[in-house]
C-alpha cells in the first residue's frame, strides 16, 4: 500500500475539524490516491533529451547546492529519488513547476529567496501533482479552474505530510508560497491565479489538517499512521503500520 494512502486514510478517520465541504472533498480525494508509477530508463532519457538547452543555470553557489541537496529526503519519502531530476532555470519569476512527470524546474529567483525547508515544501507540492497527473491535465484542457484549485489543495496536503515525515516545519509550505507571491508582486510579474486557491484559502486548509498530522504518535492508532508517513521511521509504533 502506498505510504501516502496509509497516512491520509488515518486523516480521514481521525476526529479532525475541517471547515467547509471543499476541504472534506480534498481530504476524501487524498485518501483515494494510487501509488506513484515508476518511470522506465528509456522514458527518463527521452524526457531529459527533450529539455531545452538554453536557460539552465549550471553555476550554483555553495548555498544553492546545499539547498538542492536538502531535497533528497523529500524524494526518498515518496520512493522516487531515482526518478526525479531537479533543474535550475533562469527567470525573473519566482516559481517551481513539474515537467513531464519527472523534472522539477526551479527558477534561480525562487532558489535564491526560499529557505531550505520552504524549498522542500514546494518540491513536495510539485511531487503531489504526480499523484493526480491525468486528472490535472484533463481539468487543464477543459479549463475547469474549480477542479484545478481543488487539486492544488490536494498537492498542498501531500507537501504538508511530507514535511512532517522528514522532520521539517510544516509551516514552511505557506511561508514559501508567501515568499514566491511577494517576490512576483514586487517585480511586477502578473501570474494567472485562476487555477490556484488564494493564499488565504491555502493557509486555512493547512491550519485545518496540521493538528492531525503533528499529533502525538502514541495518542491513537489513526494519528500513529500519520506519524509513520514514509518508509524509514524507526519508531516502534510504526512497525504496526507497515
Amino acid at each position: 500500500m502506498s505510504v501516502l494512502i496509509l497516512a491520509v486514510a488515518a486523516l480521514l478517520t481521525a476526529n479532525v475539524c475541517i471547515a467547509g465541504d471543499p476541504y472534506l472533498e480534498v481530504l476524501d480525494r487524498l485518501g483515494r490516491l494510487n501509488s506513484l508509477p515508476r518511470l522506465s530508463a528509456d522514458l527518463k532519457a527521452r524526457i531529459v533529451a527533450s529539455l531545452p538547452k538554453e536557460g539552465e543555470v549550471k553555476t550554483l553557489t555553495a548555498m544553492q547546492r546545499k539547498k538542492l541537496e536538502a531535497v533528497a529526503p523529500v524524494l526518498q519519502t515518496h520512493g522516487r529519488e531515482a526518478d526525479y531530476l531537479l533543474k535550475v532555470v533562469q527567470a525573473r519569476q519566482a516559481r517551481l513547476a513539474i515537467y513531464a512527470r519527472s523534472v522539477v524546474l526551479i527558477t534561480d529567483t525562487a532558489l535564491r529567496l526560499l529557505s531550505t525547508a520552504e524549498l522542500q515544501a514546494l518540491v513536495g507540492h510539485e511531487i503531489g501533482h504526480q499523484y493526480v497527473w491525468d486528472e490535472f491535465e484533463e481539468a487543464r484542457k477543459k479549463g475547469d479552474h474549480a477542479r484545478l484549485r481543488q487539486l492544488e489543495l490536494l498537492c498542498d496536503g501531500v507537501a504538508i505530510l511530507t514535511l512532517h515525515r522528514i522532520g521539517s516545519p510544516v509551516s514552511a509550505l505557506i511561508s514559501g508560497l508567501q515568499a514566491l507571491t511577494n517576490s512576483n508582486q514586487m517585480n511586477g510579474i502578473e501570474v494567472d491565479t485562476r487555477s490556484h486557491p488564494t493564499l488565504g484559502q491555502r493557509a486555512q486548509f493547512a491550519r485545518q489538517i496540521i493538528p492531525a498530522i503533528t499529533g502525538s504518535c502514541h495518542d491513537a492508532s489513526t494519528t500513529c499512521k500519520l506519524c509513520c508517513f514514509g518508509t524509514r521511521s524507526n519508531d516502534p509504533c510504526c512497525a504496526h503500520e507497515k
